[in-house]
């Protein structure tokens, strides 16, 4: 049986606030509501919680893809990463 997949992305606002989001059926985001994941201005709170959240996902059997669109580093582009 193949695991379920689920597509994550991490939005960083000018403003210093990153906030995670899921791919719909639809191919639209959705923010996930979760304390430390929603319009966080504290990097590391919300870097800990996006483990927390692909652990819960990964373990309830999820392939997780996400990209952290928050530092596309020098090439112009954010980097995915899947796990699982």
């Amino acid at each position: 049986m193949s695991a379920k997949k689920i597509e994550l992305k991490v939005n960083y606002h000018v403003s210093g606030r990153y906030t995670l989001s899921y791919r719909t059926a639809d191919g639209m985001y959705t923010d996930f509501k979760d304390d430390g994941l929603l319009s966080s201005d504290d990097q590391g709170r919300f870097y800990r919680s996006l483990v927390k959240k692909v652990v819960e996902l990964a373990s309830s059997g999820y392939s997780v893809s996400f990209i952290d669109t928050s530092d596309d580093g020098d090439y112009g582009m954010p980097l995915p990463i899947i796990i699982g």
